[in-house]
């Protein structure tokens, strides 16, 4: 999970992404919740 490229946010991958989406969709759309 560390070998996610940083241009897809300025984020750790650790953490998910501040984004206003439905907890389902930032769990599809970020390498965290596949």
């Amino acid at each position: 999970m560390t070998d996610s490229p940083p241009d897809l946010s300025p984020f750790p991958p650790t953490a998910p992404p501040p984004r206003a989406v439905a907890p389902g969709l930032y769990l599809v759309a970020t390498p965290i919740g596949n």
